[in-house]
């Protein structure tokens, strides 16, 4: 970038936060719709405030939205999640015959009949709660319907009724897994699933049961990405809505919703780098050699990794080129490495009276670092904060198989990686493959010390949900 394209960066960057706000602005404003809720009080209802201004945005045009979560109906996603000792009435979810991101809430137990009764809709000796009546129950007569909420005239209050389920649905299990590139991070993403999925009541449009379906919306999700926005994500954001309101809607109506420029911004920003967003994209001055001090430190120490033994260097790299999505090359890299791992290597900690005498007899011919780079198979390490881990082996640390640092049987987590590319690249016959190698490598013991038999099973576990 030229010093003249940053100059105007920069005075754009300011420009727009004399429109939107400064972060501490935006923060402010945040914060004040934050203690709203925790102060609002509705007798079986939580309300967690959303829309633009809830956002931190305050431009012309920008919405106040309230989604209130009923507390006395609770969603789970099948009868073996339903929890025994449940005060609430539980709703099973019924995706059967219905689109994608689309569900029926199905009565569990016909004893809960009467909490719902002013919402509930028979269909071949099954209940149902209807949307259409949900929606509809107690409307304000000041007070309109459009959409799922009940809305004031102007689009300028929606306020949606809606269920919780506090699982993340097996339906949104992709986006835990997908590869991604650092953002979100592996907090907020934890931090997403555990706040479970919303059920607004609105079908289908033109479904035969578009009375009965209930979209699954994941606002407290969207929510807690756009909060963890960098201020200059979150100018790109509100310029895109200003040439929205102001130019596109002026042309074309409502060709195009605010949701999906979100939606496209949250793809831009998970595959791109947080150095990109800054208000200069100073990253790539002549003067900043912070980022190539760093890599200089980090190659001097994965080039010492290549003596400590025969693979592990090796399969850091392999994973740091998954994490950048070059998956043909991570391939490339897993293939190779595998191919040292014969049955002349020794696994340490292996203190057997043949393999000692053979570790010394090449030890005595070769020099010690030889030794090791040719003859020991070790584990791969990965310490806090787990940036070489790939996402989708996260919930071996949520398992408490890690506390500071991550081990993994080196051959295990090779062909885990393995199973990972050829998902992500779409290949459906050598992901059967891969899951089948994987789990003969672990039947078979191969490389794996009796100490990682549990973390192994869990890693095959998380293959086999992938499929």
């Amino acid at each position: 970038m030229s010093q003249t394209d940053r100059e105007l960066s920069l005075k754009i960057y300011q420009f727009l936060c004399n429109i939107v706000g400064t972060e501490e602005v935006v923060q402010t404003r945040r914060k004040r719709f934050c203690a709203f809720d925790s102060v609002l009080r509705i007798l079986n209802f939580t309300v967690i405030s959303s829309g633009s201004k809830a956002e931190g945005l305050d431009l012309n045009g920008s919405d106040y939205d309230q989604m209130c979560i009923y507390h006395l109906v609770k969603v789970y996603e099948n009868k073996e999640t339903v929890s025994s000792s449940e005060k609430n009435t539980p709703i099973v979810m019924d995706i059967s015959d219905t689109k994608p991101g689309f569900t029926k809430l199905k009565l569990y137990e016909q004893r809960h009949m009467y909490h719902i009764n002013q919402w509930r809709e028979s269909v071949n000796g099954e209940t149902y709660i209807s949307s259409k009546l949900f929606r509809e129950h107690e409307l304000p007569g000041n007070m309109i319907i459009h959409g799922p909420c009940q809305s004031l005239p102007g689009d300028y209050y929606d306020m949606a009724r809606c269920l919780r389920c506090e699982e993340w649905i097996t339906p949104a299990h992709q986006w835990v897994f997908r590869s991604r590139s650092t953002w979100p991070d592996h907090r907020l993403v934890m931090s997403v699933i555990k706040e479970g999925v919303l059920f607004v009541p609105i079908g289908c449009k033109g479904s035969l049961n578009e009375d009965l379906e209930w979209r699954i919306s994941f606002s407290m999700a969207e929510k807690q990405l756009i909060f963890s926005f960098s201020h200059t994500q979150l100018l790109c954001y509100a310029l895109l809505k200003i040439i929205l309101k102001d130019i596109i809607k002026g042309k074309h109506g409502d060709l195009i919703c605010s949701y999906f420029l979100k939606t496209i911004l949250f793809w831009v920003f998970e595959e791109s780098r947080p150095s990109d967003w800054h208000p200069d994209e100073n990253n790539f001055k002549a003067s900043n050699n912070l980022v190539y001090e760093q890599y200089q430190i980090r190659l001097k120490f994965f080039k010492a990794g290549l003596y400590s033994d025969a693979i592990s260097a090796w399969s850091l790299l392999a994973s740091l080129f998954y994490k950048q999505k070059r998956f043909h090359e991570c391939i490339d890299i897993i293939n190779y490495t595998l191919s040292k791992c014969t049955l002349d290597k020794i696994v340490l900690p292996c203190n057997s009276l043949p393999v000692q005498t053979y570790f010394k007899k090449v030890k005595e011919a070769v020099g010690l670092l030889l030794t090791c780079k040719h003859l020991i198979i070790g584990e791969v390490l990965f310490t806090k904060p787990y940036y070489l881990l790939p996402v989708e082996l996260f919930p071996l640390i949520q398992k408490g198989f890690a506390k500071c640092v991550c081990i993994i049987p080196a051959v295990v987590f090779l062909n885990m990686l393995s199973f990972l590319c050829v998902y992500h690249s779409g290949d459906n016959r050598g992901k059967l493959n891969a899951l089948r190698d994987l789990e003969l490598i672990i039947r078979e013991r191969y490389f794996i010390l009796p100490c990682y038999k549990e973390k192994v099973i869990h890693c095959f576990q998380i293959a086999k949900s992938m499929m």
